[in-house]
């Protein structure tokens, strides 16, 4: 006699598909119904990356679900696996979510100079037409 496991429905979820750097990201495992209770892993690999890390490992609550908190550096892709049961087969699922460049900018040293003709003009200082001593 040959048993046959049903297909798992496991589908994977993002609160957003692009975040700005440095931002949060929600990563939701949708396991059916009837899965509650079992074991879900939540990995994640960074662009370039050639290895992924294990965010969460965690069960299934009552709706079928596991979410997780991330704040991915750069962009990154999301495995959700399900190791199967005595009645469901093995399933995996993927979902990427991209990171948009953070951007900073800043002031250092100091203001320089002007010289018009011969004459210094200290920093701040205006020197449009119409100007009163």
């Amino acid at each position: 006699m040959v048993i046959t496991r049903v297909p798992t429905p496991l589908k994977v979820a993002v609160s957003a598909g692009t975040v700005n750097y440095s931002a949060a990201v929600v990563v939701t495992a949708n396991l059916a119904k009837p899965l509650a209770g079992q074991i879900v892993s939540v990995y994640a690999q960074s662009f370039g990356s050639k290895s992924r890390h294990l965010v969460r490992i965690g069960l299934a609550g009552s709706s079928g679900q596991l979410s997780v908190r991330y704040v991915p550096s750069y962009s990154t892709t999301f495995t959700v696996d399900f190791s199967g049961d005595a009645d469901y087969q093995p399933a995996t699922a993927k979902v990427t979510v991209d990171v948009r460049a953070g951007v900073a900018q800043s002031l250092s040293g100091y203001a320089a100079s002007t010289y018009i003709g011969k004459v210094r003009v200290p920093p701040g200082r205006r020197t449009g037409a119409g100007e009163r001593g």
